[in-house]
């Protein structure tokens, strides 16, 4: 990152102040790219700041909690008792598996393994859990990392590559589930490692820096992970913040310095910049419909001095905006909420579907999003139900938690396993949510 080139940056405040906190996690040796660049311009999701996926967590320790397996029959009797699975590696730390569809760490018939604090969840469909620790420079090195499957967590076995960007050396190590690659443990001039694979075909972002410690050139590149080729595709001047597509068809590129997006055709090896994304907008303000479409806010007008947004449909192909659509989502880029007495009011900002969840007493807000699962509740209030939602269903459970469970429990969603993760001080849950 060019440092120089913060001040005359012309952009909000609130983007300047955070931009600026990336700088420091960069300055103390940290990937600033795995911290989100900016804040929600609008109060949204409560989330920890971190980790991309860190779990969203209430502080506090309670003995009913954490000394019985009170929680562990209360998650049973919700959701059935073949959809919980225990997850506590303390008595079985040599167990292992030679199933690969199975947990690493095999226990009893409740499949246990160890929850740490230095784990966390990775990746764009959120198909990894990594641990963890930090070396003298306070740089994060990656440990192991594993596969959330049925039972607990598979630990997958890393592979390194190794390239060069115009004479200058890098490596990676990475493993694949699926489509998805993560890639960590990054040495010398490699940036990211984008997430989908195909074949053995990934994209990357590969960079240099000059005597000053800025970022002198960027290009995005293709990276052959059996041969080890690497083919630069673009220029070298993409120094920018990325989001690539679904299918990884082409990649969003943020000029973070100059204010404006731009689209990035993999397989034409194209750029054409696109007007229609607010040039300082927030990759949670960017949600792909396809791999050719997404939805962003638009421009802010004002009431009564209050300001609203829209939503935009853009075509990434023609850089049409195809359709603008009023008001904008407080969950994700499509869906919003009221709540008027009792009631929680669903709305789907891009085809005005509506539905209901009717007798929700206290006051709740959305505390984690997942793909099709959103839950609602409110953590400042130990004795407030939870509220688990399928937007796409149009589906509700509701999690009337004990207040001594609820203080020191923690919750992620895990969309493309369509499971919820659960733990307190001791022990974690995979329960399987899928027939929401």
């Amino acid at each position: 990152m060019n440092y120089k080139k913060l001040d005359q940056i012309k952009t909000p405040e609130k983007w300047l102040d955070s931009l600026y906190t990336a700088v420091k996690f960069e300055k103390e040796g940290r990937d600033c790219r795995e911290i989100p660049i900016v804040k929600k311009k609008r109060q949204g999701m409560r989330t920890a700041a971190i980790l991309i996926c860190i779990l969203v967590c209430i502080t506090g320790i309670t003995a009913a909690a954490t000394s019985s397996d009170t929680f562990g029959e209360f998650l049973s009797d919700i959701f059935g008792q073949h959809k919980v699975t225990e997850i506590d590696r303390e008595q079985n730390k040599d167990a292992q598996s030679s199933n690969l569809q199975t947990p690493d760490i095999v226990a009893e018939s409740d499949d246990t393994i160890d929850l740490k604090e230095n784990m966390s969840v990775v990746g764009k469909q959120e198909s990894f859990v990594s641990e963890y620790h930090y070396d003298k420079e306070d740089n994060e090195v990656v440990d192991r990392v594993y596969e959330v499957v049925k039972g607990g967590l598979r630990k997958l076995e890393p592979v390194q590559f190794k390239g060069n960007y115009d004479g200058e050396p890098f490596s990676f190590e990475y493993v694949t589930v699926g489509s998805e690659i993560y890639g960590f443990n990054y040495s010398d001039d490699i940036a990211e490692v984008f997430h989908y694979v195909n074949g053995d075909t990934v994209y990357a972002a590969l960079y240099q820096m000059n005597a000053d410690n800025e970022i002198k050139k960027e290009c995005i590149a293709e990276l052959n992970l059996k041969t080890g080729e690497v083919t630069k595709l673009s220029g070298d001047n993409m120094i920018c913040n990325f989001v690539m597509s679904p299918g990884g068809k082409v990649i969003l590129c943020n000029h973070r310095s100059d204010g404006y997006w731009s689209v990035f055709d993999l397989a034409a090896k194209t750029e054409k910049r696109v007007y229609g994304i607010d040039g300082y907008a927030q990759t949670d303000e960017i949600e792909f419909v396809d791999d050719y479409h997404i939805i962003t806010l638009g421009e802010p007008h004002y009431v009564h001095n209050t300001e609203y947004y829209t939503t935009r449909l853009i075509n990434l192909s023609t850089g049409e905006i195809e359709k603008e659509y009023d008001g904008y989502g407080e969950i994700n880029m499509q869906w919003s909420y009221t709540k008027k007495d009792k009631t929680l009011n669903l709305v789907c900002i891009t085809n005005d579907t509506t539905f209901s969840v009717e007798k929700v007493d206290a006051a709740v807000q959305p505390v984690s999003s997942a793909g099709d699962y959103v839950l609602f509740g409110n953590w400042e209030e130990d004795d407030t139900p939870l509220y688990l939602i399928n937007l796409q269903n149009q589906t509700s459970l509701k999690l009337d938690i004990p207040k001594a469970m609820k203080s020191n429990l923690e919750i992620h969603l895990v969309k493309n396993k369509k499971m919820m993760l659960l733990a307190n001080e001791k022990k974690a849950y995979l329960v399987d949510i899928s027939s929401l």
